[in-house]
């Protein structure tokens, strides 16, 4: 935690790689459980 503190170019390295894992992987999983939750939705009141 000090590091990330004391040393900017360090913390700004792990916030990007942070982000970009977010966008890359946290997106799509949220969007796919909507999607499969709204399916089990559609095909339970058939």
């Amino acid at each position: 935690m000090r590091r990330l503190y004391e040393d900017k170019d360090f913390y700004e390295r792990i916030a990007d790689s942070g982000q970009k894992y977010a966008r890359e992987h946290l997106a799509y999983k949220r969007s796919a459980d909507i999607v499969s939750e709204r399916l089990k939705k559609i095909h339970g009141e058939n």
